[in-house]
């Protein structure tokens, strides 16, 4: 626990640094991260006493201690800050080998990374050190050391990539001394405004030890407005509220540390969002352990006097009525059977999912799990990628023809001019030819990349996070558009998602890897179905054509074979599909698939749409593989009644 703690502080130390040193830049451009930054400061040996480390500061700084002034906490919304942090430690008389064995514990290191490779800035040449780890307290991270030697001494930086999409709360940060003086009293917070609104269900002021319920009854699809203040502890939350269904038992939300923003304490953390529902009759639950509850928060409040989670009636004239999506009242008239439909719970219970949607021909025949809680997306983010081309498309602000030439696209390993010659459809089929290290890589990628120059593009398939994350940068380019906000306002508001946050999700760099970054997702399991059904409809929803009738047949086509003996074993335009009827799943059908088991199936000739999600947030997630994602489609799908 010191040593996350040590590097949480690090990691603020670094973070304003960069800020400062690289200006304040407007949320979601690219902020340079460069060694060259340590040059533009005027340092100063600085010490932390309680944790005991040294590093060098900006003249002029101080630090700040949640905790060590009336209502100071620190915090930074992705908005105000990279998703990449930057370390810099000086230490003299040292050499490289000492300097690393020395940093190696507070990156929770075992032993020195593999050098990988050398940048040059104007004044040193660094040697680069790639690592990967899973802390339990901060999840999966990855980074670089760079070491440097020079005449007094040796320069070390390490990149941080920061876990997740979220906001993050940290213990403490250095802070020019005029921010210092002027702490902020608290995170921006409604919560009084919403305490004017009417009150559908509250637990209020919950003490330690908390087990409470309250029931309630919604009479039509309703947009509530959910309220919580909880205390997360390493990857769990230990006060929390969540949401059931009380009919079926379904927890429709839960209170999970990724979906929740900083409340003061930097353990106490708030859930604010719109949450919509169904009619029907729930329950609301709030849970505490035996500490740090209502007047127990320890040093800092969370701003008012709360503790608990309360459903408030979103009052918000201007915005859009609540939609639900319409709920099959016979699921036999759909060709399901009832009972087989009811007994699928406890295959998703024992394969770790966290949540399963299933449309049939529109309506929901099967809600189960968190369906309303933002999981990660992992890779079905190149599907959506996918939906926002043939958008671009339509419009004019894409040429898929075009290369990487003229688009004026290159990376920090320059292009060749083989490879410059890589066609935006290319890229959309996997097929660029372009043989580079790239953000948000798995292992798999690395093993199986191609030498470089060894495919011309358009030449062969390798599933290639180069292509998917470079698709990123071009759509920015041509269209103008934030990612996130362009599917919200492209396809989320057109086909009524209901969870889907575009300010909390930022790009993930790896600047000593790519310039271009990994866009990734949150989503919930309803708003991918919702998406799902778009598809299946031919990008039609309700009458108005959203994605193009033509790009969706285009994208769900197999263009490639892939390497995979699976069910899917095409490729598309960042779509899977599979090729041949396969035991039950039929040929035709097309997949966004993402890491652990995350995936959207359109099943065309079934008029069915399957949404499975694990939990990959979890400190120990249960990941399934794509053998059996395709057994537990195939089990949904032996629930049909003509299955018999």
């Amino acid at each position: 626990m010191k040593t996350s703690r040590l590097l949480r502080v690090q990691v603020l130390i670094a973070l304003w640094i960069v800020v400062t040193a690289c200006g304040a830049q407007r949320f979601p451009e690219a902020r340079p991260l460069s060694t060259t930054n340590l040059e533009t400061l005027a340092l100063e040996p600085y010490t932390n006493a309680e944790f005991a480390f040294e590093s060098v500061v900006p003249t002029g700084w101080v630090e700040a201690m949640p905790g060590a002034a009336d209502d100071l906490f620190i915090s930074a919304s992705p908005a105000e800050r990279p998703g990449t942090a930057l370390i810099q430690r000086f230490e003299p008389g040292s050499t490289p080998e000492k300097t690393m064995q020395r940093w190696l514990p507070a990156l929770s290191l075992d032993m020195a990374p593999d050098r990988a490779g050398t940048h040059s800035s104007p004044s040193f040449t660094w040697d680069l050190y790639p690592y990967q780890i899973r802390d339990p307290d901060m999840g999966a991270r990855q980074g670089v050391i760079a070491l440097a030697q020079a005449v007094d001494g040796v320069y070390l930086v390490a990149l941080v990539t920061q876990p997740g999409e979220y906001e993050a709360l940290y213990d403490a940060v250095l802070l020019p001394v005029v921010e210092a003086l002027t702490p902020v009293a608290g995170l921006p917070s409604r919560y009084d405004e919403y305490a004017t609104w009417p009150v559908v269900a509250a637990v209020e002021q919950a003490g330690n030890n908390a087990r409470e319920t309250v029931d309630f009854a919604l009479d039509a699809c309703t947009r509530l407005r959910l309220y919580a203040i909880g205390q997360q502890r390493g990857p769990e939350m230990v006060d929390f509220g969540y949401v059931e269904n009380a009919a079926t038992g379904q927890v429709v939300w839960r209170m999970y540390p990724f979906e929740t923003q900083s409340a003061g304490y930097y353990q106490n953390r708030r859930s604010d969002r719109a949450l919509t529902l169904p009619p029907g009759d729930y329950r609301l639950h709030y849970h505490s352990d035996a500490t740090h509850s209502f007047d127990d928060w320890g040093d800092q409040p969370p701003g008012h006097r709360f503790w608990g989670i309360t459903l408030f009636v979103e009052q918000d004239p201007d915005g859009p009525p609540p939609q639900c999506l319409p709920r099959a009242e016979q699921v036999g008239q759909l060709g399901w059977s009832a009972g087989k439909v009811v007994q699928l719970g406890a295959e998703f219970e024992a394969r770790g999912l966290a949540a399963v949607m299933v449309l049939s021909q529109g309506q929901v025949i099967l809600d189960w799990g968190h369906t309303t809680n933002n999981f990660l997306a992992h890779s079905m983010r190149k599907s959506l990628m996918s939906a926002l081309y043939g958008i671009a498309v339509e419009r004019g602000l894409v040429d898929p023809g075009q290369t990487l030439a003229e688009l004026g696209v290159d990376d920090i390993y320059p292009l060749t001019e083989q490879e410059q010659q890589a066609t935006v459809e290319n890229l959309l089929q996997a097929r660029s030819g372009v043989y580079l290290a790239a953000a948000g890589e798995v292992q798999s990628m690395r093993d199986d990349r191609p030498e470089r120059g060894s495919y011309e593009p358009g030449t062969h398939w390798y599933y290639n996070n180069w292509d998917f994350n470079a698709l990123g940068t071009i759509f920015e380019q041509e269209t103008g558009e934030n990612i996130y906000r362009a599917f919200a306002q492209w396809i989320g508001e057109p086909i009524g998602v209901q969870d889907f946050f575009p300010e909390r999700l930022h790009y993930s760099y790896e600047y000593w890897l790519s310039q271009h970054p990994y866009y990734g997702f949150r989503i919930s399991a309803r708003d991918l179905a919702r998406f799902g059904q778009l598809f299946l409809e031919g990008g039609d929803w309700q009458g108005t054509q959203i994605v193009p009738r033509a790009w969706v047949e285009l994208s769900t086509q197999a263009h490639s074979r892939t390497a995979g003996a699976g069910t899917y074993s095409g490729y598309g335009y960042m779509w899977w599909i599979a090729a041949r009827n396969d035991r039950g799943i039929p040929e035709g059908a097309y997949a966004a698939s993402g890491m652990g088991g995350h995936t959207v199936e359109v099943l065309p000739s079934l008029e069915t749409v399957i949404v499975l999600r694990p939990n990959t947030d979890a400190a120990q997630p249960r990941l399934l593989g794509s053998q059996e994602v395709d057994d537990i489609v195939r089990t949904i799908l032996r629930a049909r009644t003509d299955a018999d």
